[in-house]
């Protein structure tokens, strides 16, 4: 596949990596001379300085036929118009990543017509994974499969405390798939652990659920957690302002903190049953005087990833049972929680992986790259592939993946060894990221 990005921000860069990885032919176009450079110290791409609105740019980076254009420069403007210049070069599909609201609402800007196939809008899709979060709050990651029919949530045991310390992987599931990886370590040898596995400290915990079972996990660790009433959230942007929205009508109690005044007052015309304070959320006093140690969930969403970080160890350190601290740099996860965060949510990630979702081909319906170079893909079996019609332990499975969850006929099957998988099924598959051309071609076979 020949794939077009234009803006190696951080978005560009991590998108050119994970697709270089994969075998594919990659076009990179950028005004930043220094990040052209860096992107060719290190990758065996095609790179060109300059716009995309200059017809040698077009011409020398033989553009035209390309499968996908994805335009991620920091200005939504310049995105739109390069979708559009792209559109005239017959590429099968366009990108766009776009941030104010005002361009996604507007009934005026038709995208589709201008040549965008698809948009991404990063604050929104953070929102919609901060609200997942919020609602399974014994969980520090959750990404939802299969047309959100089935979720993978992510426990990390930290300390001696947990409930469900040294319990048996068969109290936490009878059914589900579960995948355990031992203090950080990478998925490179990935497998289902025994029911009869103990839990540790360490340990990374991934368990598969339906939907509608979801539930029966919140009963385990109802113990520690409860269910979150009340969120303090601190920055009133967009992200603020698309998690404000999504949690409308939920029963959670919201207090929004907000130091312009300006965008407090433009929140509380529109959220008017929620509570908007205009503050600096890293006054403590500020905090206190909200009775911070009350709330269920503190939720950092502000453009500044340090500021963020620590409002969520202050909110920590007085009690409050769940942090959500939203980042943008390249922050090392494990690294976040051995400080004390629970949750943390990468924009930067959350909106490459949205991007490479809609990339893949056909036979690669999805796939998320989590901590630990974790992948997990969502693939059709095609008739003619290794796995279709063959019982697993008979298939031959590749070493180093796990099927985790089976789709068919409206029904979520988590299966055993002797189960068949069969054409058209949409199967999920945990590998570690190197891994995932292999397995797509398996599928494929």
């Amino acid at each position: 596949m020949r794939v077009v990005i234009y803006g190696i921000g951080k978005v560009g860069t991590k998108i050119a990596e994970a697709l270089y990885e994969e075998g594919h032919e990659i076009t990179v176009i950028s005004n930043d001379e220094k990040a052209i450079a860096q992107i060719q110290k290190n990758l065996d791409v095609l790179a060109f300085l300059g716009h995309i609105g200059n017809a040698d740019v077009i011409k020398d980076s033989k553009i035209e036929g390309a499968d996908i254009f994805t335009a991620v420069t920091e200005s939504d403007e310049e995105n739109i118009i390069a979708c559009a210049i792209a559109k005239n070069q017959i590429i099968r599909k366009t990108i766009a990543r776009i941030r104010n609201p005002s361009y996604l609402n507007n009934v005026l800007l038709n995208t589709s017509e201008i040549g965008i196939s698809h948009v991404i809008n990063p604050e929104k899709e953070v929102a919609n994974e901060i609200v997942r979060l919020i609602r399974t709050p014994w969980a520090s990651e959750v990404d939802s499969f299969i047309d959100n029919k089935i979720f993978l949530c992510e426990i990390r045991v930290h300390n001696e405390n947990a409930p469900y310390l040294n319990k048996k992987m068969l109290d936490l599931s009878k059914t589900n798939t579960i995948i355990i990886s031992e203090n950080g370590a990478e998925f490179r040898g990935i497998k289902i652990f025994d029911p009869s596995t103990e839990i540790k400290p360490g340990h990374h915990i991934f368990i598969l659920e339906k939907e509608s079972n979801i539930n029966k996990l919140d009963s385990m660790f109802e113990e520690k957690y409860g269910k979150i009433k009340d969120v303090m959230v601190t920055g009133g942007g967009v992200t603020g302002s698309e998690l404000l929205a999504l949690l409308k009508g939920s029963g959670i109690r919201i207090k929004l903190i907000e130091k312009d005044m300006n965008i407090c007052t433009s929140l509380s015309k529109k959220f008017h049953n929620d509570i908007i304070i205009c503050g600096d959320a890293t006054d403590l006093k500020l905090l206190l005087s909200e009775n911070i140690e009350k709330v269920d969930c503190f939720a950092a969403v502000t453009g500044d990833d340090e500021e963020n970080i620590m409002t969520s160890l202050l909110a920590k350190q007085h009690g409050v049972k769940k942090t959500i601290t939203k980042v943008s740099k390249g922050y090392e996860e494990d690294i976040m929680s051995v400080i004390g965060l629970d949750a943390v949510v990468n924009l930067t990630r959350t909106t490459s992986n949205k991007i490479l979702k809609f990339v893949r081909k056909e036979e690669l319906l999805a796939l998320s790259i989590w901590d630990n170079d974790l992948a997990i893909m969502e693939l059709v079996a095609s008739a003619s592939s290794k796995i279709s019609k063959k019982p697993l332990k008979d298939s031959q499975f590749m070493k180093g993946a796990v099927i985790g969850a089976i789709y068919r006929s409206n029904t979520i099957i988590f299966p055993k060894k002797d189960f068949k998988i069969e054409a058209n099924d949409k199967v999920l598959v945990f590998t570690h990221k190197s891994m995932v051309s292999q397995v797509e071609k398996y599928f494929r076979g």
